[in-house]
């Protein structure tokens, strides 16, 4: 398994890409700590759940839930002046 800092994956992602291609694993890292995994499309899923529990159980990767923050509210404009009276203002 090969461990690569992200900035080196991004300058050189062809031939990362290439080592994949070949079965290996290729961990990534970000200010070193691990954030993802490369490993080959056709490979077991079963076998990259594993491998994905095991570095989660190491306390190196978070599991997600699934579900994301809901977003809030935009703010609202009280009625008045507008944005543009308002900056005319302040420029008097």
């Amino acid at each position: 398994m090969i461990t690569v800092a992200s900035k080196e994956l991004k300058n050189r992602l062809g031939r990362y890409l290439a080592v994949v291609r070949t079965g290996e694993h290729v961990q990534v890292t970000d200010r070193g700590k691990l954030v993802a995994c490369l490993v080959p499309a056709g490979e077991d899923l079963p076998q990259a759940a594993r491998v994905l529990a095991r570095v989660a159980a190491k306390g190196a990767v978070r599991v997600g839930t699934g579900r994301m923050p809901r977003r809030r509210k935009g703010a609202t404009l009280r009625p008045g002046r507008t944005v543009s009276e308002m900056v005319a203002e302040q420029r008097r």
